[in-house]
């Protein structure tokens, strides 16, 4: 199921309808998959590229919407000054992008997620290049939208902070960094140069799936996705002054978050006696 379908399956069953509602569901669902997915140790957090700018005059560069970084690169990234579309051919609007016909390019930051990805362009000018888009995504897009060649063009080395600092400075381009600083949701970086002028670096991060939100579908086996729904149910029963269901829908929650968690030891446990087999198996094979 995906939290479109566990809250429109809620809202259903106790007829919700206003947009308060609809909101304070979405809410206690995420609330309720937070604790499943922590409770249970399962992996939340999925591999994405993310682009940051630099400040001229500042050797520190954040990338937002991050957990961890993995690595930062230069693949010739630039802000895009609009994409718009007819039937499936994507203009996009680049200053000076310096991109040839038949280069992929990476692009990110549209609201309109069918423009995000990667494509190959036929160069138009010196600004503008067209790709095709599947679907129909509104015009122009929106959002804060960069482009960048798939193929990397350089990858930065990575030192520790202390010995990054008591080096001489370079000039652009970058070539080292170090992270000076992880917040919550962004992690800064500490670069060999004091930017003369803007440029965009690349980095692969890792970026937490713990909100559900669209057609986002729950980090574990869909036959429990339920729990969800159960669980999803009971403040809004509570405010219905029906302790009774609420209390009911509870326990039924739990009492599927028991069966997830012996499934999900059964599995690790089948997986590792047919490992163990399969290894057995293979040895006895040898020995014949």
């Amino acid at each position: 199921m995906t939290f479109a379908e566990i809250q429109s399956e809620i809202l259903e069953d106790l007829n919700l309808t206003s947009a308060t509602a609809i909101a304070r569901v979405g809410r206690e669902i995420n609330r309720r998959y937070r604790e499943i997915v922590t409770s249970l140790g399962l992996e939340t957090s999925t591999r994405a590229i993310v682009t940051a700018s630099s400040v001229i005059g500042d050797r520190n560069m954040t990338f937002t919407g991050t957990l961890k970084l993995l690595s930062v690169f230069d693949n010739l990234a630039k802000p895009v000054v609009s994409i718009t579309r007819v039937s499936t051919t994507a203009t996009a609007t680049v200053t000076a992008h310096g991109y040839t016909t038949g280069q992929s390019i990476i692009i990110s930051g549209a609201v309109q997620t069918d423009y995000n990805g990667n494509f190959a362009i036929i160069v138009l000018t010196a600004n503008t290049f067209t790709f095709t888009v599947a679907n129909s995504p509104a015009t122009p897009a929106t959002g804060t939208i960069t482009v960048g060649l798939q193929q990397i063009q350089s990858v930065l080395t990575e030192e520790t902070f202390d010995w990054l600092r008591n080096q001489p400075l370079s000039t652009q381009p970058a070539q080292i960094y170090a992270i000076s600083r992880m917040g919550s949701t962004s992690v800064t970086i500490y670069l060999d140069c004091i930017p003369t002028s803007v440029f965009i670096l690349s980095a692969d991060v890792m970026q937490s799936t713990v909100t559900l939100s669209g057609t986002d579908e729950p980090l574990f086996d869909q036959n429990y996705h339920d729990i969800l729904v159960h669980w999803g149910k009971v403040p809004e029963l509570l405010k219905m002054e029906k302790k009774d269901l609420s209390e009911a829908a509870e326990k039924d929650g739990q009492k599927r978050l028991d069966e997830l968690r012996y499934f999900i030891i059964k599995s690790a446990y089948l997986d590792i006696y047919q490992s163990k087999t399969s290894r057995n198996t293979n040895f006895q094979n040898r020995l014949v």
